[in-house]
């Protein structure tokens, strides 16, 4: 229903403004928390969906209301972080130095925090959002939410470019050290002229790191990559000293 396509991005977009919102108490300045380009943040968007609709009937029960989102935003953001490790070898986000946390996807501080928002959300700010919804005519929706979800699977193929290219650049660190530490031990304790030439070419690449891999390498400062976790902390090193 149009209703719920419009509750999807007003509450991806107020759930990237949260993440803006924590991300900047905590370091001081502006990070795009998210993990497209464009100021979305879609689980959020999916999340509160799935409470609105499979939670509102308990609105007059907050002690059930409050255990079924638990359940449902733990769920969520588990799955999430699984199928974004799948995909593309890396951890967005990793609770495990979090107390009672489960396989660093998911901990018991941020789901019960999630419990509390859902609270809010249904009995707080909901209802307003979804007066104002009401009001929009069924012709701005027909030609609205289109151009919205346009944009939204371009940014959405934009990204995962960018994680690839990512990734490709971890690979090509990856085989330059390989290749370093070979050339080393041919030749002993003397540096021959392919090793520093070698090096040169691993910090040039340490060096050019593009836009779009600075901001994903900045939005998730925990990120862990599961193939080379150890050019990856140098990427962002690289960075922070840039």
């Amino acid at each position: 229903m149009p209703e719920y396509i419009w509750y999807f991005f007003v509450y991806a977009f107020l759930g990237w403004c949260s993440e803006v919102c924590f991300a900047a108490v905590n370091s001081g300045k502006f990070v795009n928390r998210g993990f497209l380009n464009g100021p979305l943040c879609p689980m959020y968007g999916i999340g509160v969906c799935l409470i609105v609709l499979c939670l509102g009937p308990l609105g007059e029960n907050p002690l059930l209301l409050f255990a079924g989102a638990v359940v449902l935003t733990t769920a969520l953001e588990g799955i999430t972080g699984l199928l974004l490790e799948k995909l593309f070898h890396q951890r967005w986000w990793d609770y495990s130095n979090v107390p009672f946390n489960l396989g660093g996807y998911v901990c018991l501080k941020f789901s019960l925090l999630w419990g509390l928002a859902c609270l809010l959300i249904l009995k707080v700010v909901h209802p307003g959002i979804a007066r104002m919804i009401s009001l929009i005519p069924p012709l701005v929706s027909a030609i609205a939410l289109p151009l919205l979800f346009a944009l939204l699977i371009a940014d959405t193929i934009a990204t995962m470019l960018s994680v690839r290219k990512l990734n490709a650049h971890l690979e090509q660190l990856e085989r330059l050290s390989t290749r370093i530490r070979a050339a080393s031990d041919d030749i002993g304790e003397k540096v021959s002229d392919a090793t520093l030439a070698l090096m040169a070419k691993q910090a040039v690449l340490l060096s050019h790191i593009k836009g779009d891999e600075k901001r994903l390498l900045r939005a998730f400062p925990g990120m862990r990559s599961l193939r080379h976790p150890e050019w990856l902390e140098k990427l962002k090193e690289q960075l922070m000293k840039k």
